[in-house]
């Protein structure tokens, strides 16, 4: 998972990694299979730690985008930031 913390649209200034173990994950013309990978990514515990290392590595105050793999994780992720206390929403096409 990838956390980009930039001045809006600007090379990213802070990122973290946060390893995730995707053995038997199946994939499909060369991509993880969306619903399985959002099962496997989207998990309480992960995206609070997405979150404290957000926090912890110069992400408050500043413009951020977080990638998700569905639009339920997107919302988990919001929703994980919002309970830390912090402004999330989001958006998705």
């Amino acid at each position: 998972m990838y956390v980009s913390v930039s001045s809006w649209f600007g090379r990213p200034s802070v990122a973290s990694v946060i390893c995730v173990d995707l053995a038997g994950v199946a994939s499909r013309a060369g991509d993880f299979a969306p619903g399985q990978l959002g099962d496997r990514i989207n998990v309480e515990g992960r995206n609070a730690l997405v979150v404290e290392a957000w926090a912890t590595r110069g992400g408050l105050g500043r413009p951020t985008i977080a990638f998700a793999v569905t639009v339920d994780h997107a919302t988990a992720l919001a929703e994980a930031f919002v309970k830390a206390g912090h402004r999330a929403t989001t958006i998705h096409a």
